[in-house]
């Protein structure tokens, strides 16, 4: 049995970061925990789970860059399998914003959810599951918008997948999420040594009601 989590790696010097307080955005703390996506200095990629649409407009401009484009990716020794064009409109979708990103498509970060079915492993979940909400509670107020209790891996329903405890942060969130190591904790003294690997993940998320 482990309780296990994805390592954060803050970038050195990064205006979004304060090494004294350990404080930064939800959407920061998870863009450095995905060392196969980076974006430019002081940039962050768009937090998964990815909305991505192709754009007429970026894509002509893009035309008019491409050759400089890839100069640039091959003077740093960097291979393309391919590049996409994707643009984010602004309010009222009357501007339209162009950044870049450089992701590994087959290595980066991309689990959804899955329903777990073992018997075993619900009872497990079961046991912990009012300890994580107190202690989110405790750490988190006024943060947290909702816990989920998933199996997570890849779309496919045959990929590998993990136990995952999923704490869901208010978007743009400010906090020195090293409290979330309080929320490993807790689960970890809740469990006994035959129980399976448990993941624990805190991402940007919330409820929507329809």
């Amino acid at each position: 049995m482990a309780i296990l989590s994805r390592e954060f790696k803050p970038e050195p010097d990064s205006e979004l970061f304060d090494p004294e307080t350990g404080k930064c955005s939800i959407e920061y703390y998870n863009a450095c925990k995905d060392p196969y996506r980076v974006a430019a200095h002081n940039k962050i990629p768009v937090p998964w789970p990815l909305k991505e649409s192709g754009a007429s407009i970026c894509g002509e401009v893009f035309g008019q860059l491409e050759e400089q484009i890839r100069g640039v990716l091959g003077s740093f020794g960097i291979t393309t399998h391919d590049i996409c064009v994707h643009c984010r409109a602004g309010c009222g979708g009357r501007s339209t914003e162009m950044r870049v990103e450089i992701r590994n498509e087959e290595k980066m970060y991309k689990d959804v959810s899955h329903i777990i079915r073992d018997h075993d492993t619900v009872e497990t979940l079961k046991k912990v599951q009012p300890l994580v909400l107190a202690a989110t509670v405790e750490f988190c107020s006024g943060k947290w918008s909702s816990i989920a209790y998933h199996n997570r891996g890849l779309a496919p329903r045959d990929s590998e997948k993990k136990v995952s405890v999923v704490v869901f942060v208010k978007p743009g969130s400010v906090d020195a999420w090293g409290v979330f190591q309080k929320i490993m904790d807790v689960i970890e003294s809740a469990i006994s040594l035959e129980d399976a690997d448990i993941y624990v993940e805190i991402q940007p998320g919330h409820i929507m009601l329809c």
